[in-house]
Order: structure tokens, then sequence, then C-alpha cells
């Protein structure tokens, strides 16, 4: 009779928790980044409908450093460009990449992280063309830039003429086309042209230099410093590894 109940014991154990194991522990939840992003800048961040995804040199960038800073994955929301430091402010986010610019005026609103890419303003010219690539060189001259944009205003300032497209494409063609004396971009968008679509027989920088250079980074809502540190440990460990640069050279071309 002990040896039948001591073996429906056992076996009571065995089905429950293993007996004298202890109750399993439960499974670590899932850590995840949420990230804001305005999907509509290619080819720094875009959604793909076939794949029901977002891509593009930020989101891959991001995806990288989130994992090397211990991150399962990243969460990304679709955020208009113009709400996104409101919505950060808010927290309803935990960060945005968006081709976003360091300035003195966005510094008070976020906290960044180390630059991830050093954005440049260029002067985009056709393959004939000869024209410096310095501010001045802009008085006078009719530019093509995209509607409501950074390049935009920067050219207005030196004096240009300037003709509004609605997206850089159509900036790249319009120069390419000759409807306008030159183009002022973002220089990695330009490069993208290049790499991609081999705009680069037909059209060049006009000259080597930057009109203007600034740093894009990750913001976080301000006073996030835990996260900053995180993330540009994760960043320097992309660099490190190799990782970035082969990201890079797939947007933008070994240059």
């Amino acid at each position: 009779m002990k040896k039948i109940l001591f073996a429906m014991m056992a076996l009571i154990c065995l089905l429950v928790v293993g007996c004298g194991g202890g109750e399993k522990k439960a499974a670590a939840p899932e850590k995840v980044l949420k990230v804001a992003t305005d999907a509509n800048f290619p080819p720094f961040e875009f959604y793909q409908s076939g794949t029901n995804a977002y891509t593009g040199f930020d989101i891959e960038i991001m995806n990288a450093i989130a994992k090397n800073a211990g991150y399962d994955r990243v969460e990304y929301v679709n955020v208009a460009f113009k709400d996104l430091l409101s919505g950060l402010r808010a927290k309803s986010y935990d960060a945005i990449i968006a081709g976003l610019v360091v300035t003195d005026a966005r510094k008070p609103n976020a906290t960044f992280t180390d630059a991830y890419l050093k954005s440049e303003l260029r002067i985009l010219v056709k393959k004939d063309v000869e024209m410096e690539e310095t501010p001045a060189a802009l008085k006078g001259k009719k530019v093509a830039v995209e509607v409501n944009s950074a390049p935009g205003s920067f050219s207005v300032k030196q004096g240009a003429n300037i003709v509004e497209y609605p997206d850089s494409l159509s900036v790249i063609k319009a120069v390419q086309n000759g409807e306008v004396d030159c183009g002022v971009m973002e220089g990695s968008v330009v490069r993208y042209a290049f790499a991609n679509a081999r705009y680069d027989e037909t059209l060049k920088f006009a000259g080597t230099t930057p009109l203007a250079t600034d740093d894009m980074a990750i913001a976080l809502y301000r006073g996030n410093t835990k996260l900053a540190e995180e993330l540009n440990a994760g960043l320097k460990e992309v660099r490190r590894s190799g990782e970035y640069k082969t990201i890079y050279t797939s947007y933008f071309g070994a240059n």
C-alpha cells in the first residue's frame, strides 16, 4: 500500500512542477524600443506596402543600434514630421529617428545621442556646368529646392531665386532637364541617387566642399540620459564591427 501511495505522489510531482525542482521561472519580458519616424523621406525612411514594413538607412541603423544596446526589437510609429518632437515631449514613444538634424532650437526639447550621420548641404549641377560650391554662388541663380525645406530657406538667404518641387527626385530631374541653374539638396539623398539610379552619369556636385554641415542624431525625451548611454554604446559597436559601413555603402555607395 505504501509503495502504491509513494508511486502516486511521485507521478503527481512530475506532472505538476517536477517534485523538488521548484516552479519554472517566467520568461523575461521582451525588451522593446518604441521609435517614431516620418516614413516619407527616402532613402532615410519609407514604408514598403508590399512587405508591410519600414525600411531605409535610418531604419537599418536604428535596428542595428537597438540590437547592440540589448533590445529585442524596435516598434516603429509613423508620425508627421512637424509633430515628432511634441509627441516625444508627451513620452508617446522612446525615441525619434527621422533624418533629424541637431539644432540649437531643438536642443531644449530633447536629449540627443551622438551623431550617426553628418548631414551636408550640397549644390547639384549638370556635368557640363562649372560653378563654385559656395553660398555666394547661389545669388541670382535659379535654384531647385524641395518645398518647405531647409535647403530652400538657406538658398533664399543667399539671394537665390528658388523654384520649389514636391520631392527630392523632382529636384534632381529639374537639374538634369536644365529647368534651373542648379539644385540645393541634402548630400546623402544625392549620393543615394548616384549609387542606385546612375544619375552620376549626367549630374555632379558643383565642388568638393559642402555649403554647410550638421549632425543627424536620434532624439530622446529630455533628460533620458540612461537611454542615450545605451544607444551611444550600441552605435559605437555598430561602427566598430563594420556593420555601419556595410549599411551606409548599400544606400550611398563607397564614398
